[in-house]
């Protein structure tokens, strides 16, 4: 079940875990529907690296999602 559009954010890499489950996807899926192996998919959802820009948009647009990136000063708390 879609839940709509989510947010993924680089510093929680479970997020994607998240809105995966939240759009009953396997792994396997997703990477299918990002043209990539699922095993890239659970080094992303473990935060085993930091993914590329063009990396993130094509996970939200698998999961019918959004990318927002966000640029602060250092110090600054959410």
């Amino acid at each position: 079940m879609s839940r709509g559009p989510g947010k993924i954010k680089s510093e929680d890499p479970f997020n994607i875990a998240h809105l995966r489950v939240a759009e009953s996807l396997t792994q396997k899926q997703l990477a299918e529907r990002m043209n990539t192996t699922q095993s890239a998919v659970a080094r992303l959802e473990r935060g085993k690296y930091l993914p590329t820009l063009s990396t993130l948009r094509r996970v939200a647009d698998a999961l019918n999602a959004r990318v927002v990136v966000t640029i602060s000063l250092l110090g600054d708390e959410e």
